[in-house]
Parts: structure tokens; sequence; C-alpha cells
């Protein structure tokens, strides 16, 4: 698999707010793609440049909140620190291409200012005034125009809950000059005409669902077609994540960063789930207390608190009490219940059969749309967690042989009372 020599690990800056409705951005890129929700194909984030902390446990905030985070774009200057209406966040001393933590924030509007780390807030290099609304997702990237002069763009990007087997990307050309550039997916224009964002006066929004797949993306400029001296790069793109595409630097030195935001991690973020955000803390958000207090009783709860990742089966809650009466071993039948990996439900289908931590093989089929896990039909899908994925499932895993033999004569049962009620067409008297 090729990988960006350019795309560099983010860490660093931080804090601030966001944009008030969503307006065009000025010199609006044209989208040349076609309609995508299909189910996921091959799921596991290959990134380089990842964000592998991506919610800071913020101060909690009352009433309406929104999101934001703050990226570095400007090579030449130097480390800096942000400051929030007027107060000196704890963003300090970031460093180029760096990102910061999403941070919850109250909604209305806020001042942001950049200075060189170490400056008060009155030598600012660039400041802007944002309004932000509810459940607003903001990145603030500070950029500068082809003269080197600084400023604070804003983007935004949709972190709606998509549909089972999307993600959604968005696309800046922050490069310090005045020529715009294409992305490409697969040799294909896929985002054509991109401004430099700091010749943008409005906020740019580009946020594109695609299907999952493993994608090659590059970058031309759009005026010659001559390719931006970065790597083309290689991503597997991942159900329900969220991906920021930029290319930054100068044209001599370019550099192309993606910047990956995971559903478990804004699940985390949006007090969807308690923190850390695993499979555990993800099963209790779901209610389901019954499977949670056998976790714990069985051992596996510390094993599906731990880095993973694993694929979780949980019967949905009107099966619980079935499960605690199970005269099965309890820590084996739920073992048979984990599948290492995170595996989204296209993942699933691909693979056709998988090997649960109690040492049984599963087939994986679809009937009448139906994805089924054995014998069981999956009804909820790709329920995210930091370390993993949850589906609900419309039965028990049992590791019994006498039942999954019950249950197989019972499928031959079924299918031979179909076949002998076929009615066979009577002959009708004639005269």
């Amino acid at each position: 698999m090729k990988r960006t020599t350019t795309l560099m690990v983010i860490l660093g800056l931080l804090v601030s707010l966001l944009a008030v409705p969503a307006f065009a951005q000025d010199a609006t890129p044209t989208v040349e793609t076609t309609p995508e929700a299909t189910m996921e194909t091959t799921m596991e984030a290959t990134a380089e440049a990842t964000t592998e902390d991506t919610m800071e446990e913020s101060a909690e905030v009352e009433g309406p909140t929104a999101y934001l985070r703050i990226l570095h774009l400007v090579p030449d200057a130097g480390a800096v620190d942000v400051y929030l209406n007027g107060e000196l966040s704890d963003i300090q001393g970031s460093e180029y291409v760096g990102e910061s933590e999403w941070h919850a924030v109250p909604t209305g509007t806020h001042t942001v200012a950049v200075t060189s780390a170490g400056s008060m807030v009155e030598e600012a290099i660039a400041s802007t005034e944002v309004t932000l609304n509810e459940d607003d997702f903001v990145t603030l990237a500070v950029v500068s125009d082809a003269e080197g002069t600084p400023s604070v763009q804003v983007i935004l990007s949709d972190f709606s809950e998509q549909l089972p087997g999307v993600a959604v990307l968005n696309f800046v050309n922050a490069l310090n000059g005045s020529r715009s550039v294409n992305f490409l997916r697969d040799d294909v224009p896929f985002v054509t005409g991109l401004a430099p964002s700091a010749s943008t006066a409005s906020e740019i929004d580009n946020s594109i669902p695609v299907d999952v797949d493993t994608y090659t993306f590059s970058v031309e400029y759009s005026d010659t077609e001559e390719p931006v001296a970065v790597d083309s790069v290689e991503l597997d793109v991942v159900a329900t994540d969220n991906y920021l595409f930029v290319v930054s630097g100068t044209e001599e030195s370019p550099e192309l960063t993606i910047y990956e935001t995971s559903r478990g991690d804004i699940r985390v973020l949006t007090g969807e789930i308690e923190a850390p955000g695993t499979i555990v803390e993800a099963l209790a958000a779901e209610n389901l207390a019954t499977v949670s207090d056998a976790l714990a009783q069985t051992g596996l709860a510390d094993t599906l608190s731990s880095e993973g990742p694993y694929t979780v089966f949980i019967p949905a809650d009107y099966l619980q009490d079935e499960l605690s009466a199970s005269s099965e071993d309890l820590t084996t039948l739920l073992q048979n219940h984990v599948v290492e990996g995170d595996l989204k439900l296209s993942d699933l289908v691909d693979m056709g059969s998988v090997t649960t931590l109690a040492g049984n093989t599963l087939d994986v089929t679809t009937v009448d749309n139906t994805v089924m896990i054995g014998d069981v039909a999956v009804l909820t899908t790709n329920i995210a967690a930091t370390n993993g994925t949850i589906h609900i499932i419309d039965g028990i895993l049992s590791t019994s042989e006498d039942d999954m033999a019950a249950e197989e004569d019972m499928a031959v049962t079924d299918e031979a009372t179909m076949e002998s009620t076929v009615v066979e067409p009577t002959a009708t008297p004639s005269g």
C-alpha cells in the first residue's frame, strides 16, 4: 500500500469556535462523484495521519453546545498559542500541521486570536469572530495567503450519523499561494477548482458522503492538471468516520495530511457514551444491563475494555432473560458472541464467516436483504465504540451442539413443511 511521504501525524493545536449557518464557499468546488450509500466493504483505518485521541475531556458545557478544533497550517509561523474570548486557552506551543483536540463550547459568538508562542493577545497574528450553532462541528484553520499574511478560515464538517457503509470526506486547499487544486480519487477528478482557503471569504463546506472502500487520493493544480508534488495516498475509508484532507505548505514543499475522526470518539465528545467509550460503556448506553452484568461476572468486561479492537454480537433487550437463563457455560456462551477485529456490517458480509473467541466458526449470509450471523438475524448495525463495534442480533449464538443441531433440524423441517403444503391444481370438470 502506498503511503504519503509527507503524511504527518497530527496532534497539537486547538480550541475555539465555529461558524454561523453553512454558506456556500466562494469559488465553490465542483464535486464530481456518483451517489453512494451502499454497505461498507473494507474497513480498517490505515491513514498514518489520523488523530489518535481525538476527544479531550473538556469542562462540561451547560446549555446548547457546539464543537471545534484548530489546525496550524502556516509553514513559516513557528509555534503558536490560541486565545479564546481574550483568554489564553490550553492550546499553546502548537507546531505546523498540528491539530487540536475537539472541544465542546457554548453556542453563540466567540472571538479567536492566534499569537506567536508566548505573545500577548494584543500581538495576535490572526483573529476571527465565529458564531456557533447547536451541534455544529467546526475546524478553524490558521492559513496564510500568497504574501504570507496569516488568517483564520472556518471549515464546516458534517458529523451527523450516516447510512451503514458510508463515511464523510472534506477537502481543503491551504497552500501558501494563489493556485486552485483538484483532489483526485483513483486518478479521477473528485473535487475540482478548490481555491486557496486564505482567499475564501466565507466558510468552507464541502462534506461528501462516500461508500467505504480502499481509494487512492492525489492532488493536481486545476489550471494545468500538473500534479502537486505530494505522493498519492492509498486509504481504507472506514464506515461512520469523518476525514479531512488538507494540502498545505508551499508549491515548492507541499504536504498532504489526512485528519480522521472516528464515530466512537464523537459519541464520547457529545456525551452519547461515557469516556473512555469502549464497548463496555457503549453497551451501558444501550441499556443492556443483563449483558453488562454477565460480562463483568465472567471477566469479559476487562477484555472488552482493552485496546482491542473487537466486534460484539449482542442479543436484543427482549432476549436478556433468555440469555441469563441459559444452561450453557456463561463464559463460553458470551465468548461465542465476540470476534477479534473492528468489523462493520459489510466486512462481515465480505468475509462470509467469522471465528469467535469461543473457537466456533459462524457463517455470515444474507437472506432477503437481512444479514444472518449463523441462524440469527442482525437487527441494528455498526454501533460505534472507541475500541470496536457492536451489532444487535435477534437471537442467542448457542455453543451447544444439541441446540445448534436442533436449529438445523428445525430449518430442514420448516423447508420440508413448506414443500409439502404446495397445493396441486385441481382439474375442473367439463360440461
